[in-house]
């Protein structure tokens, strides 16, 4: 890969590094993650398949405010990873006929 390259790949890391989207995303990751309370009512349910307590638990996290924030920036993000690799595809590509 050329150094122009290179370099536009740092300043879109860079980017991505310091974009809102991503600071929240991982904010909510860490906030989620740290909730005792909701990590302790996912764990118990582990091992359960089903059950009346399997489904209010899940139904409980997956409603959590949080939850759906993060869940909707995670599919953002990775939609847009996706059309980052196929641009450095088609870059690699061109790179490589040259």
């Amino acid at each position: 890969m050329d150094n122009e390259l290179l370099e536009k790949l740092d300043n879109l890391l860079n980017s991505l590094d310091n974009s809102e989207e991503i600071k929240k995303f991982i904010f909510l990751k860490n906030k989620l993650l740290n909730d005792k309370e909701l990590m302790d009512k996912i764990n118990t349910i582990k091992n359960e398949s089903y059950s009346d307590k399997y489904i209010n638990i899940k139904e409980e996290v997956i409603n959590n405010k949080d939850f759906k924030e993060y869940k909707e920036l995670e599919k953002r993000l990775y939609y847009l990873v996706q059309n980052i690799n196929k641009d450095l595809s088609k870059l690699k590509v061109k790179n490589e006929s040259n």
